[in-house]
């Protein structure tokens, strides 16, 4: 079981990937921007102690200097506050054997609006059972989904192999229009 979700924050992207199952847990963080693609790895545990450690930060005063370590058997996680032309920024380094493995930058934005939203997809990727996204909506428990009425049910002319992909375009908006149309 596992799952990936992503958060934005201004032109920046972040994937929180997890892969799961039995006693396995780990925990992928992925910042994409314009220029470049960087990752940390993580256990659960390192990802609990971290979460925490970014709350601490996000809910106290906000101290001028801040670091942060959190070791993981041979890695060793970085939580430090940094400043720059743009604002001020968390980075989450990854080191193995006094090299650095990776690392993430997690800009500030408004009011601390990027560090919270960080810190609650974190906990949203930690939570059990939060990731069965890939499931059909039929097999979530309590779900308001409802399987669609044979009778209701018509052959589009948008599945025909031979149109075009505009054709094909035109057909399934038309197509999608009588059927809401006729429905309400």
């Amino acid at each position: 079981m596992g799952g990936s979700f992503f958060f934005f924050i201004e032109s920046k992207s972040f994937e929180f990937s997890v892969e799961e199952g039995g006693s396995f847990f780990l925990l992928r963080i992925f910042e994409s921007s314009r220029a470049a693609l960087r990752s940390v790895f993580m256990g659960k545990e390192c990802a609990k102690r971290l979460l925490t450690m970014l709350e601490d930060h996000n809910y106290s005063e906000p101290p001028i200097h801040f670091a942060r370590t959190v070791r993981d058997g041979e890695i060793v996680f970085n939580l430090q506050l940094g400043f720059n032309a743009h604002g001020s920024f968390l980075m989450i380094s990854e080191l193995l054997h006094g090299r650095q493995k990776g690392f993430i930058v997690v800009p500030e934005q408004k009011l601390g609006s990027g560090w919270r939203g960080f810190g609650s997809y974190l906990r949203k990727a930690l939570a059990p059972g939060s990731l069965a996204i890939n499931l059909p909506p039929k097999l979530f428990p309590a779900s308001k989904y409802k399987p669609p009425n044979p009778s209701q049910l018509r052959w589009c002319k948008a599945n025909n192999p031979k149109l075009t992909g505009k054709q094909r375009l035109r057909e399934g908006r038309t197509m999608a229009a009588e059927v809401t149309e006729e429905s309400i």
